[in-house]
């Protein structure tokens, strides 16, 4: 799992993850993180809790919490297994953007894109 606390830029990265309950990148604590020409992979790992999969993001590949912002700029995120969200947005500001980005996922009851956001009526997510 790669965690990202800080105002960060990733460029050419590749995470992957393979274990149970466990995302392959974690955005958090009021941060705006640009990810551009990156690969992330949630490959194998099942979730051992499908309601906390849906409303937590446990385990999707890509998890956006605690009023952070994901910029996703020509990335490509690929989920596998049955109940692994490619990117989940939770908080009442966090937001993932992306450009040029593509989603694969491949299980069953696993969504591209899920926000779990209580404090806004619409999706915090945008596709450019």
């Amino acid at each position: 799992i790669k965690v990202v606390e800080k105002t960060n830029e990733i460029n050419f990265g590749t995470f992957e993850s393979s274990n149970d309950d466990e995302t392959a990148l974690l955005i958090r604590n009021d941060i705006v993180a640009t990810i551009r020409d990156t690969a992330v992979t949630k490959s194998k790992g099942k979730s051992t809790n499908t309601e906390k999969s849906t409303k937590v993001g446990l385990n999707s590949a890509v998890v956006v919490t605690f009023d952070s912002t994901a910029k996703l700029i020509r990335s490509k995120i690929i989920t596998e297994k049955d109940n692994q969200h490619a990117i989940y947005t939770g908080g009442r500001k966090s937001a993932a953007i992306l450009t040029d980005t593509t989603i694969e996922t491949y299980g069953k009851n696993s969504s591209g894109l899920v926000s779990s956001n209580t404090t806004k009526p619409c999706v915090p997510l945008e596709i450019k």
